[in-house]
């Protein structure tokens, strides 16, 4: 693996707001309760990616929860990229274009607006400061999770194998658990060398 490739990723930047969502609950935001197929485009926030079901669970800003559904033709856009429904995480503000289906209400178009490291500006162990952390992303290749560690085939070229530390939180351990190769991961991670790393946070701060 190319050395370089650590440095090439920006950092993700965005400048939008978390904008108010209207109605009093997510019936009330996602469609109403006329009975017909109704649509438009909802500010939310991210709670989950639930990949057995095909659902995204978000929650509108009154605190209503609700599940979307979503399917291979469903796009993410960020910063004009597009990115696998994968790619979302816990905290991210979003705006879905949405459309009501016999299931539920089902989305085909999810831009970013606010990524949740952008929000809450919350650091991993040893921060985005320190030097020796580098953010990259890509898909997951191989996963040893009896080892506790995976390969990434990151965007910016190169694969690296990210070995999760003996003092990982039990939630980086069940996110291990549950990764599937070819999911879209971000990480901040450690360089052990030009093939090694060792996992920081899953996610960016």
């Amino acid at each position: 693996m190319d050395s370089r490739a650590w440095r090439r990723l920006p950092a993700l930047a965005l400048s939008a707001s978390l904008v108010a969502c209207s109605g009093s609950g997510l019936g009330d935001i996602l469609g109403g309760t006329g009975g017909q197929p109704q649509g438009g485009t909802v500010t939310v926030e991210v709670q989950q990616v639930q990949q057995s079901r095909q659902e995204i669970v978000v929650r509108t800003q009154d605190g209503q929860q609700g599940p979307i559904l979503y399917d291979a033709n469903t796009q993410v856009v960020y910063n004009n990229e597009q990115f696998p429904v994968t790619a979302l995480e816990r905290g991210d503000i979003v705006d879905m274009r949405i459309q009501q289906v016999q299931e539920g209400y089902y989305t085909d178009l999810i831009q970013v607006r606010t990524p949740v490291q952008e929000r809450t500006g919350a650091g991993g162990t040893g921060g985005t400061t320190d030097p020796g952390i580098y953010k990259i992303e890509g898909t997951v290749g191989q996963i040893d999770a009896q080892n506790a560690r995976f390969t990434l085939n990151m965007t910016q070229g190169g694969t690296v194998t990210i070995g999760l530390p003996g003092n990982a939180s039990a939630s980086d351990r069940e996110r291990l658990q549950e990764m599937l190769p070819g999911d879209y991961v971000r990480v901040e991670v450690r360089p052990i060398d030009q093939e090694r790393a060792e996992l920081v946070r899953f996610g960016w701060s």
